[in-house]
């Protein structure tokens, strides 16, 4: 008889221990999902805020353009001969150093 109780006990233990890994085996399946959605999700929130940045510097670029822009115009409508000679000089230094 003690033998019998013996391999009951055994038996009883062996299904605990398939049980707890189961269990232990749901769990793990649970956090990988979980780290999965998090990744996943900081993945897109760092998108957003990288496209966010990127709009708020493209827009700073495109007023600056507009101000630079504005402001050589109202240059050049003020000066314009001195602007042409600019443009001329230019346009012959570049023409020289392309012609070697």
């Amino acid at each position: 008889m003690n033998r019998t109780a013996t391999e009951t006990n055994e038996h009883a233990q062996l299904t605990d221990v398939k049980q707890d890994l189961a269990t232990l085996k749901t769990d793990v399946a649970d956090l990988i999902a979980g780290l999965a959605r998090n990744s996943k999700d900081g993945a897109v929130d760092g998108m957003h805020a990288a496209g966010e940045k990127l709009s708020e510097v493209a827009g700073n670029t495109k007023e600056t353009a507009k101000k630079a822009h504005t402001q050589l115009s109202h240059s050049v409508s003020e000066r314009p001969v001195t602007y042409l000679a600019l443009a001329f000089g230019a346009g012959a230094i570049a023409a020289k150093l392309m012609s070697r």
